[in-house]
């Protein structure tokens, strides 16, 4: 069915039948869609944390690579993710998106039926947003609230040289899987499918964050979206430090490494630029090290690694055969210099 047949009244009556309406929930969410805002009741004695990530399509996604139920996941999983790096609870989304005549009503309610079983998974109210027609393409912006205990807010400084630095999960399965997609049709028939779900349904890591600042041990934490050197850096430079990576330490899926063989590409470079691992980076008090990797393994199940060690100065790599060479602050970048 076409956007024209039954126009963006009749599209946002057949939305609101996925995403819910005008009553409250346990999000705090008191007043949802139907009116020109909607009502939000913060929780006592919290700092409310937003965010906003916009996905673009033939910049961030092709429509060709993943259905519209796992582009909605997505595109609401990266802003959960922002979340998550603040050690917040996330509570309601604003969606806005904007939608060319091709598309069909389908399609747009496949985004938001995707949207909504992440939604539900972690207690989050899609409480309104905006509908648009774009002339070419689509975009999808959507903004997130959530909220934090102030005592455990984590940000991206506060990294002290003597930390040791912990990621959760596997590194670089995202980034094999969006090298295989780019490869065309035949390449990702041939890689694991892990790596191409990692690309398309990343998991929020907003449960290992909780369990983690509840320990009070983490001094600094970000989530994986740009690279992990990369994103190291935006550590480092936020908290006046500089840091050492264990080229040899960074964990790497099998599936990783597999795709990569068959890409031809260096599964260690796919982690450390490669992005979208949506993963977490936390730096730790070295003697309490053990108590947040356990306090988020029995939390969630979610493996941890030791990857390195916050220093006075200076970002450097530790090869497996002991020599040390500068490590690039390259990620991902919108607007890299020519």
């Amino acid at each position: 069915m076409q956007l024209s047949e039954v126009g963006e009244f009749g599209l946002i009556h057949r939305l609101s039948a996925i995403i819910g309406g005008r009553g409250g929930d346990p999000s705090g969410v008191f007043l949802g869609l139907g009116d020109d805002a909607a009502g939000f009741q913060p929780p006592e004695n919290r700092h409310l944390v937003a965010t906003a990530d916009m996905l673009v399509e033939e910049i961030h996604f092709r429509r060709s690579w993943l259905s519209s139920r796992a582009l909605g996941w997505k595109a609401l999983a990266v802003n959960l993710s922002d979340v998550a790096a603040m050690g917040g609870e996330p509570h309601f989304a604003l969606v806005c998106i904007a939608v060319d005549s091709p598309t069909s009503v389908e399609y747009v309610e496949g985004i938001y039926a995707g949207m909504q079983s992440l939604a539900e998974r972690f207690g989050v109210r899609i409480a309104g947003g905006d509908t648009v027609r774009s002339r070419a393409g689509l975009t999808l912006s959507i903004t997130v609230v959530g909220s934090v205990e102030p005592e455990r807010l984590a940000t991206r400084a506060g990294a002290r040289p003597g930390d040791l630095l912990v990621v959760t999960g596997t590194l670089g399965d995202s980034a094999a899987g969006c090298m295989a997609l780019l490869a065309g049709p035949r390449a990702a028939e041939k890689v694991p499918p892990s790596v191409l779900e990692a690309h398309r349904l990343p998991q929020p890591r907003i449960a290992e964050a909780r369990a983690a600042v509840a320990t009070g041990a983490v001094t600094a934490l970000m989530d994986i979206s740009d690279g992990l050197a990369g994103d190291l850096h935006h550590i480092c430079e936020e908290s006046g430090v500089g840091a050492e990576l264990d080229a040899g330490a960074i964990p790497l899926s099998e599936a990783c490494r597999d795709a990569a063989a068959r890409l031809r590409l260096d599964p260690l470079q796919l982690a450390l630029t490669g992005g979208e691992d949506y993963e977490l980076l936390l730096a730790v008090s070295p003697e309490r090290v053990d108590e947040v990797r356990a306090a988020i393994t029995e939390a969630t199940g979610t493996r941890t690694s030791v990857v390195g060690q916050i220093q006075p100065a200076g970002c450097q790599l530790l090869l497996p055969n002991g020599t040390r060479v500068p490590l690039s602050g390259a990620g991902y970048q919108h607007f890299p210099s020519e």
